[in-house]
């Protein structure tokens, strides 16, 4: 069934109602693809981490990475990806690329009341394998991604416009192998031909007779004769007619219109967007500024959960039986760091060599001063990683 190709008025006159084409949904025609690339080096070079297919859809919301892209890009938030490695038991290394909001809700867990957040030992929801080393978050400004979308998409919609354009002009060019005039020449020679060749053949059919005996033997010499100029006319006709058509120069015939089907060229080149690398799941977890940008950059409020930590808030949830007093976040900022299984060992060890020390290699008479220094110390560390963990 034949089906009408748009021209490029009706293009022109559908884009020029809408100026930012990047708010319609992407025709299906269109490939797009997600580059994840390298912070820049000393100079100025970027490599490509991994190329993503936009058709590849997202196993938390079945939503292909395209339609989450435009999803974020129509909100005027950044779209995110997260790149997740996992391990086999043979050490092979695996990559999963996932939306950024959604991978973050099983790499952590809040602890609201408490103002924590924890980094849990994930699996990869994909193959089921423990995630291993860092978690590396890339992003696409929208104001950039609008750009890009603007610049390559009238690009690749023109380009499959003019390439079936140009493809059914060709097929009706070569489909006419002959004018109505080489058709009406071929004809005339060949009604020349065979009335010549039907005297020729007559007038060898009936001879002048003049010998009695030759009479009985007529009858049978003409129906031979009629039956060899049946099979000669054939001949001629169909050695005539394959000669004109051999020799005929025709500059718009061509073998493949005739044995192979006409190839359309319809691939256009892909919509390229490159996100760029910022930041890692550890600055997530340390520092309130990662995490108030993904906040931010949310398309949905359920995506809020993971950045509504308690120290935020300003205020704090009173104790059943107990009045309510002002929230300090510095002393939940304490409390959390002392949580920490990391920091509980650190003090143990601490502890230790300190009691040693003072035991075995400080004089009687500095045993006091020494240990003020150690305890102040020790304090210092504390108070050092209550601000580093809390920013």
């Amino acid at each position: 069934m034949y089906m009408p190709i748009p021209t490029n008025e009706k293009i022109i006159e559908t884009r020029s109602k809408d100026t930012e084409p990047w708010i319609k949904e992407l025709p299906s025609s269109v490939p797009v693809k997600f580059r994840l690339m390298k912070t820049p080096d000393v100079e100025g070079t970027r490599d490509v981490v991994e190329s993503v297919d936009g058709s590849i859809e997202d196993i938390f919301t079945f939503e292909t990475f395209t339609s989450l892209f435009q999803m974020a890009i129509k909100a005027n938030k950044d779209f995110i990806l997260a790149r997740v490695t996992t391990q086999d038991e043979s050490g092979k290394l695996f990559y999963s690329i996932y939306q950024a909001h959604h991978i973050n809700k099983v790499l952590f867990r809040t602890q609201p009341e408490e103002g924590l957040l924890h980094r849990m030992k994930a699996r990869n929801p994909l193959n089921n394998m423990t995630v291993v080393g860092d978690v590396h978050y890339y992003k696409i400004p929208s104001d950039l991604a609008k750009q890009a979308w603007n610049m390559q998409y009238n690009d690749s919609v023109g380009e499959i416009i003019q390439s079936s354009v140009r493809t059914e002009n060709q097929v009706k060019c070569k489909s006419k192998r002959f004018s109505s005039g080489d058709w009406e020449s071929l004809l005339d020679v060949s009604r020349t031909t065979l009335k010549s060749s039907k005297d020729s053949a007559l007038s060898d059919l009936f001879p002048a007779r003049t010998m009695r005996k030759e009479k009985r033997h007529t009858r049978s010499r003409s129906i031979e004769k009629q039956c060899n100029f049946t099979e000669e006319r054939q001949s001629l006709l169909k050695v005539h007619a394959v000669s004109m058509i051999d020799i005929r120069p025709n500059p718009y015939y061509s073998d493949e219109i005739s044995t192979k089907p006409v190839k359309v060229k319809n691939d256009p080149e892909p919509l390229t967007f490159d996100l760029e690398y910022f930041a890692t799941d550890d600055d997530f977890l340390m520092k309130s500024s990662i995490r108030e940008y993904f906040k931010q950059m949310s398309v949905e409020e359920n995506d809020y959960v993971l950045f509504t930590l308690y120290p935020s808030d300003q205020t704090a949830v009173p104790m059943p039986d107990v009045a309510p007093a002002e929230f300090v976040p510095s002393l939940s900022n304490l409390y959390g760091v002392l949580r920490r299984k990391n920091i509980k060992w650190f003090v143990l060890i601490y502890l230790a060599v300190s009691s040693v020390v003072l035991n075995y290699v400080v004089p009687l008479q500095y045993v006091y001063l020494v240990a003020f220094l150690l305890i102040f110390f020790l304090v210092f560390l504390v108070v050092l990683f209550t601000e580093c963990f809390s920013h």
